[in-house]
């Protein structure tokens, strides 16, 4: 074994999906302190979970968090803290489509309430079924897959007309960004908050892979549940971000047999995030991805650079759609140009033949993990923000240079 660090290039082409790359300073740092934590002479891995250093990790984790949601100081840190509160679980996504609706559970059924869905693509599809498995009352408000016979997009109709058709909803779920499917929302959301407001029906989105991608107003939330290893750290842990009248409601009900104790939110609340033992290193790289994005600029400045790669990428793949006008047309983009993902660039080539030698000769080119998800097939391409602008710009040089081969 070596006792050295490889060394590593500061732009990286990879455009994995998830688990992501993350950026360089982070992963020199959490090298570092795997090895030795502020000169403990022990690494993060191995310290308690309920030592002084752990605990000040975790309270410095959600401090850093509280300032990423102030939108560079734009909302009020005490504000934030006065209406929700923040915890980490073990596990990713997956455990939030089991924890959301058990720990809604007894509540809905004291209120006679049942949540309902809007499924835009295949993780809130799976969350959905999730809940339905599970038992728990709930319904499906759309499914864009039903109306439009693939994933193309979510919701564009008007949301007063589509909540009216349940009276009884003590919650609405989305997924922003799915990455499997190259959907986001756009600013539609926002009206989908606003009634969801006036309806006193809590919005709960799954934030996994667009998280700190773009500013968000928290007042939106009543829940917001983000797996880590797609846009802030490594899997292993889900972050929940939870209004505290949710977590009152909740505790209110009584307990819940079908619960499991791992994913009782008021009780690893109460324990700051450790009635169990949680992961340690993907906390500390969690707390190194805020610092980083903080020290960076904030919020602010990451989405205007997520706008940038985004657009620059969209901006030649629509040069060679198949729908436009360029004699060299071969790129298939099957997402609304209103619902397209600034995380995740899904499309397809007009053959699988060609797809292949696209991923081919961009793996050779360098350009790693741009195969789309299995159950899909095609390109993606995942632009997290540790992806950096100018491996966008060189990746857009590859996809200009194969359209000049055909």
């Amino acid at each position: 074994m070596t006792t050295t660090l490889p060394e590593r290039n500061e732009t990286q082409y990879y455009f994995g999906a998830g688990p992501a790359q993350l950026p360089k300073p982070v992963i020199i740092q959490l090298s570092k302190d795997i090895v030795n934590i502020n000169n403990q002479g022990i690494g993060i891995g191995e310290i308690s979970h309920r030592s002084k250093l752990a605990q000040d990790i975790i309270d410095n984790t959600r401090e850093n968090l509280y300032k990423l949601l102030s939108n560079n100081g734009n909302i009020d840190i005490e504000d934030i803290k006065k209406q929700y509160d923040v915890f980490f679980l073990q596990g990713g996504g997956t455990t939030g489509f089991s924890s959301i609706p058990l720990n809604f559970k007894k509540y809905n059924q004291a209120q006679n309430k049942k949540g309902g869905y809007i499924i835009s693509g295949s993780w809130s599809l799976k969350s959905y079924q999730e809940a339905k498995r599970l038992g728990c009352d709930v319904v499906p408000l759309y499914n864009d897959k039903e109306v439009n016979g693939e994933f193309k997009g979510s919701y564009t109709g008007n949301y007063e007309t589509l909540l009216s058709k349940h009276d009884d909803l003590s919650y609405v779920y989305v997924c922003e960004n799915e990455t499997v499917n190259g959907i986001e929302y756009d600013q539609t959301l926002k009206e989908l908050a606003k009634v969801c407001k006036q309806k006193n029906i809590d919005l709960i989105s799954d934030l996994s892979s667009d998280i700190f991608s773009r500013e968000i107003n928290i007042f939106d939330y009543g829940v917001i549940m983000a797996g880590a290893q797609k846009n802030i750290g490594i899997a292993g842990l889900t972050l929940y971000i939870v209004k505290k009248s949710i977590l009152a409601n909740i505790k209110t009900s009584g307990n819940i047999e079908e619960l499991p104790i791992a994913f009782d939110w008021n009780l690893q609340n109460d324990n700051n995030s450790c009635y169990n033992t949680i992961p340690m290193v993907p906390l500390h790289t969690l707390n190194l991805v805020f610092e980083h994005l903080l020290n960076a600029g904030g919020i602010v400045a990451q989405e205007k650079i997520n706008f940038e790669k985004a657009e620059m990428l969209y901006d030649v793949l629509d040069k060679y759609s198949l729908e436009g006008n360029n004699e060299k047309k071969f790129v298939k983009l099957t997402v609304s140009k209103q619902f397209r993902s600034k995380m995740n660039v899904v499309f397809n080539l007009k053959t699988t033949d060609l797809e292949n030698d696209f991923v081919k000769k961009a793996e050779a080119s360098g350009f790693s993990a741009i195969k789309g998800h299995r159950s899909v097939g095609g390109i993606r391409v995942s632009i997290y923000n540790a992806v950096k602008l100018e491996a966008v710009e060189s990746l857009i040089k590859f996809v200009e240079e194969f359209a000049e081969q055909l």
